[in-house]
């Protein structure tokens, strides 16, 4: 699925990115994941810790990467809800995107820290990212300049 979605988006990226070695292809998931949660200004200790361990290479501590996983589900809760709410007029399009958008780059996170094949997370990582920021070119050019 997550390479369906990324070829899709950018099948010239796409290609370029599956012929990357592993390691590359962990940092640019990183950098993806770097890049949702600093633009759509998502901060919460859980994120800062896990982004911290990868970025540093150190094994996830399993009740850290347990309180992302609450994280995740909690902002998808929230999500849910202000759609909810926006439907009966009581949260604005604006809630509902911001909320969308820091699910979205949490998840992120996730899938890089959850996933053992770099490709994968990469491919997650990246599209959850974009899909958080909604501006695919500033995001590739993030990730073009890693490569």
């Amino acid at each position: 699925m997550a390479n369906i979605r990324l070829s899709a988006l950018d099948r010239d990226f796409y290609n370029l990115l599956i012929r990357q070695s592993d390691e590359k292809l962990r940092a640019l998931a990183l950098a993806a994941c770097n890049y949702a949660v600093e633009k759509v200004g998502l901060k919460y200790p859980a994120i800062d810790i896990i982004l911290r361990s990868l970025t540093d290479r150190k094994p996830l501590d399993p009740a850290e990467f347990s309180e992302l996983g609450k994280l995740v589900a909690a902002l998808d809760a929230i999500q849910r809800d202000i759609l909810e709410r926006e439907k009966l007029g009581r949260k604005t399009v604006q809630d509902r995107k911001v909320a969308s958008s820091q699910a979205r780059a949490a998840n992120a996170v996730y899938l890089v820290a959850a996933n053992k094949d770099p490709l994968y997370a990469a491919l997650e990582a990246i599209y959850e990212a974009y899909v958080a920021t909604d501006d695919w070119p500033a995001l590739k050019s993030a990730l073009l300049e890693k490569i």
